[in-house]
């Protein structure tokens, strides 16, 4: 299974060079000059993904590998706000 998506900041554009691991796996792989990631091999479990990149406040998600099915191509967009975002 495969967990891909987008790292964006609150205008929409993507954030290079974010890091987004699962915390369970250990797996982790870094945004590209768009924003966009992409984790395979991701068990169908229920897991914790942490975004960091820098200027942003991390943030952590739990996602449900189970219930989505194999064929689906969901990408996620995760939005990170600056550290000086209220």
């Amino acid at each position: 299974m495969q967990l891909k998506g987008y790292v964006i900041n609150t205008s929409e554009e993507g954030i290079e060079n974010a890091l987004v691991e699962s915390l369970e796996t250990g797996q982790r792989t870094y945004t590209d000059a768009e924003g966009k990631y992409s984790l395979v091999d991701i068990p169908e479990q229920v897991f914790t993904i942490r975004v960091i990149a820098t200027g942003f406040r991390a943030k952590r998600l739990v996602l449900d590998m189970k219930e989505r099915q194999k064929s689906d191509n969901q990408e996620y967009k995760i939005t990170l706000f600056l550290l000086s975002e209220e």
